[in-house]
């Protein structure tokens, strides 16, 4: 006879709230959508909307009580919540007049007062935890244990007249049930199909186009930043995108389905600012042609339209780099 013991495992305390649908009460005309909030980034996240009468040159008003709801997609057990707003008490106040401006404000304010509150179905609220004394920046709140499918930031008062915002909100629990999958902006929605080492075929005796079999990467979302490694020949790039050359990282992202297409609708409001904010990395490996002799010869790596700054390796070794808008360079 054999006699098996088990236990059953504590659920994994996680992210919640991660690429988890978003509800709020208003959003800034700018790409401050409800999502990002909950993607994972600090550098992007959800506005308010606000007013301004420009014919009196006012200053901006924002009409308060504003929230911002998160569907869970199950029930769950919450214990904390973190939340980050990039306005804080440090910050310099937003002069309406840019004849007056110091180049450090932030187009927003942090929630001085607010309610936590938890729900079933998203019509019945209850608060399980008031905050007087926030102060915008990082901060984590304990929770009573609470058993609930949405959160909610409920806020009462803002730091100034500007439109709150709320850049990331981390709901920290368990979920013994089964959710959907999520699909955030850091998906891969397609599969990955270049053949990045496939040999070129050159269009003349002294040149040889590299334009197709790119791969493309974030350097945050990377395994390592070292130029050196990545542009040796056996590094891994399974997990590149395949990407749009000639194009943008943008391009990229609407190609591989990560982003709907930006010249449709409204659709430019859904691409983050994070885009903007990280250096990305393009790689491309390659076997020159028989044809293609290159010992003793002078060899110029040349690049169109760089926007508007790159570094250039081959095989290990830094090469060059180009500090320019759109102009065409030359390395040796």
């Amino acid at each position: 006879m054999m006699v098996v013991s088990s236990s059953l495992c504590p659920a994994q305390i996680i992210n919640l709230a991660s690429d988890r649908p978003v509800r709020v009460s208003s959003t800034d005309h700018a790409a401050t959508q409800a999502e990002f909030a909950v993607d994972g980034e600090s550098i992007t996240g959800w506005r308010s909307r606000y007013y301004v009468d420009y014919s009196k040159q006012a200053e901006p008003e924002i009409t308060l009580p504003q929230w911002l709801c998160v569907d869970l997609q199950g029930k769950c057990t919450i214990s904390k919540i973190r939340l980050f707003c990039e306005a804080d008490a440090n910050t310099p106040k937003y002069v309406h007049d840019r004849r007056f401006t110091v180049g450090y404000e932030i187009y927003s304010s942090y929630p001085t007062s607010f309610s936590i509150q938890v729900s079933d179905n998203g019509i019945a609220w209850r608060t399980v935890r008031k905050v007087e004394d926030y102060k915008g920046g990082w901060c984590e709140y304990d929770l009573p244990s609470v058993s609930c499918r949405q959160v909610r930031i409920f806020i009462n008062g803002s730091s100034t007249n500007l439109p709150v915002a709320i850049n990331e909100i981390q709901v920290l629990g368990t979920c013994e049930g089964q959710r959907p999958e999520t699909t955030g902006w850091k998906t891969r929605r397609k599969p990955k199909t270049s053949a990045s080492s496939s040999a070129l075929t050159a269009r003349s005796g002294s040149v040889l186009p590299i334009m197709s079999g790119w791969e493309m990467v974030c350097e945050a979302f990377n395994d390592t930043s070292d130029g050196a490694v990545i542009s040796s020949p056996s590094y891994d790039s399974h997990s590149w995108y395949d990407a749009t050359v000639p194009g943008s990282v943008v391009a990229t992202l609407v190609e591989q389905e990560v982003f709907p297409d930006p010249v449709s609708g409204l659709n430019n409001l859904h691409i983050p600012d994070a885009l903007c904010r990280y250096n990305w990395w393009m790689r491309r490996t390659f076997r020159l042609p028989a044809e293609f002799q290159v010992k003793g010869k002078r060899v110029l790596l040349e690049a169109d339209k760089i926007n508007h700054h790159a570094d250039f390796w081959v095989n290990g070794h830094k090469v060059g780099n180009i500090d320019y808008c759109f102009v065409q360079g030359s390395l040796m």
